[in-house]
């Protein structure tokens, strides 16, 4: 299993170049080779259960955004951070950590960082649905 799991002209911030992948083809070798051979199933309850769960910490972050909860949102972008990471959600995770750095130091990322985040989030989940389901249910 070799490349990228999904491409997308709005990854790449217009830059140009070659976007970055929603989920990054390494990290889930590096979870291939932590699981253990027969891993795919293990594996796609992992990814459901990260949907889940970072569905309501996006939901808190949105609310924390809108009620200026600097505190609270940046816990809660340092927690989906570390979850995108795990999963190879590289880009979800650097909108995650632009969004502690702002909280932390006590900026408002504005309402455009909420709209990405959600964007680049349902991103990885087609990303997942399409690609990366597919080849661990193979």
């Amino acid at each position: 299993m070799h490349g990228r799991f999904w491409r997308s002209s709005e990854a790449d911030g217009g830059g140009g170049g070659t976007p970055e992948p929603a989920i990054a083809s390494d990290a889930l070798e590096r979870l291939r080779e932590l699981a253990g051979d027969d891993c795919g199933e293990f594996l796609i309850d992992l990814f459901e259960e990260f949907f889940t769960t970072s569905r309501e910490i996006v939901d808190e972050m949105t609310a924390n955004q809108r009620d200026a909860n600097f505190v609270e949102l940046r816990k809660s972008t340092h927690t989906l951070k570390g979850a995108a990471l795990n999963l190879g959600a590289n880009v979800l995770a650097a909108l995650c950590k632009e969004g502690e750095v702002a909280a932390k130091d006590g900026r408002d990322p504005g309402r455009a960082w909420v709209d990405q985040v959600e964007a680049e989030f349902a991103r990885v989940r087609v990303a997942f649905e399409s690609d990366v389901k597919v080849q661990l249910s193979a």
